[in-house]
């Protein structure tokens, strides 16, 4: 019992990180095309098995308007260009 209640305050924890991202993102004027995956949807889009969004842990912002600069201020642990969107990891 002791496990599950402490899992349960990791994935608290981890979601509302994301959720603190996401949330400045937004304040920041930035559009987050993708956050949550299910595996199913991640697979549709040919994301990785791996992929951290489907731990809440990674988005894609889109590119329009932003600049690398304005991403790496915000401080994410990487920073991947695509065409069209980055790609951002919050751990």
């Amino acid at each position: 019992m002791v496990v599950i209640k402490l899992l349960f305050v990791i994935i608290l924890f981890v979601f509302s990180v994301a959720l603190a991202y996401r949330l400045r993102l937004a304040f920041e004027g930035m559009k987050v095309n993708s956050w949550i995956r299910t595996p199913w949807k991640n697979k549709d889009v040919g994301g990785v098995t791996t992929s951290r969004h489907m731990l809440a842990l990674a988005f894609d912002i889109s590119r329009k308007g932003v600049s690398r600069k304005q991403i790496d201020a915000i401080g994410f642990d990487k920073v991947i260009p695509y065409t069209g969107h980055w790609h951002v990891r919050i751990i």
